[in-house]
Order: C-alpha cells, then structure tokens, then sequence
C-alpha cells in the first residue's frame, strides 16, 4: 500500500509540475524558445535526471562512509577493487 501510494503521489506531482512549466511556457513566461508542448515534459525529465544523479552521489558518500568505519578486511572477505580488476581478452 505504501509502494501504490508513493507512486500515485509522484504521478500527480510529476503532472502539476509539467502542467505548471506549460502553462508558463505558454504565457510566454519562459521565452519564445521555451513555447512549445513539450517544455513540460522536458522539465519534469530534467528533474528526475536530477534526482537520479543526486541519489547516486548520496550513496558513493553513505557507502565510502561505510568502508571507511569498517577496519580494513583480509583475505577472502575483503572488498573487490573493481577498478583494479583487468578485464579478460577474448581470443579470436
């Protein structure tokens, strides 16, 4: 229920948004450049790409964080270094 809930709530506010950014951009609010149909979808798109990033970069703190407090681990329980990891070469 609280999964059906959030998501009814972030299609509404996702609709007031885009309703809102039309609206201006029809008024002539946001420039001649912004007048068109689609401004507010673009905003709403931009938004949510916004706070796909922001989640990202929230994680990689709380996650370095976490290593960070651990005491660094030895032996088969140690973390991979996935930069570190060579990649295999296909043989052709």
């Amino acid at each position: 229920a609280a999964q059906a809930t959030a998501a009814g709530v972030a299609v509404a506010l996702g609709g007031l948004g885009r309703d809102l950014m039309a609206a201006l951009a029809a008024q002539g609010s946001l420039g001649a450049a912004l007048d068109h149909p689609a401004t507010g979808y673009a905003a709403v798109y931009a938004l949510e790409l916004l706070l796909l990033v922001l989640t990202l970069v929230v994680m990689r703190t709380l996650l370095a964080r976490r290593d960070d407090a651990d005491s660094p681990a030895t032996g088969p329980e140690a973390p991979v270094e996935w930069a570190r990891l060579s990649t295999p070469h296909v043989m052709e």
